[in-house]
């Protein structure tokens, strides 16, 4: 578990640099490392064989460009015209709620598709901890970043 934590704090210490550049936003070598520590991190906390990573990273990395992408449209989406709401009329309001819950039933749909797809790979009790395993992985990035951050204002 140490050795898994210390790669993550090795790779984001070079990551907060591309984080703390104004106007840019993470470079490609950043997020790649980003990548290989939380496929390190996801696959000592679903206890994967490296058989299994090996079926199963693949399958992850398609499925989590095709949900990230849906975001991508979402926020682009956004921009286009995001009225406050207290300035939409009650037309407009019906319209914005639709939109956003047809994003949010994509969403939803990528995500079963994803599980779906996962299940081909791994037994269903590994997979049951990957959603936790990533919040975690997310909470502990997180957290190295902010640490970073505040220590190098002092």
């Amino acid at each position: 578990m140490w050795k898994y934590l210390l790669i993550l704090i090795i790779l984001v210490g070079g990551t907060s640099e591309a984080f703390a550049q104004p106007g840019r936003g993470m470079d490609s070598t950043s997020r790649a490392r980003i990548h290989q520590a939380r496929e390190i991190f996801l696959k000592e906390k679903l206890e994967l064989t490296d058989k299994e990573a090996k079926a199963f990273f693949p399958v992850f990395r398609e499925y989590e460009s095709k949900i990230r992408r849906g975001g991508k449209n979402k926020k682009q989406g956004r921009k286009k015209g995001d009225e406050p709401a207290l300035e939409l009329t009650e037309e407009a309001a019906k319209q914005r709620l639709l939109t956003q819950r047809k994003q949010r039933q994509r969403k939803l749909n990528m995500r079963v598709a994803a599980e779906d797809a996962y299940l081909k790979v791994l037994p269903a009790k590994k997979l049951v901890k990957l959603e936790r395993a990533e919040h975690e992985f997310r909470q502990k990035l997180l957290s190295r970043l902010k640490q970073r951050r505040e220590g190098g204002r002092h």
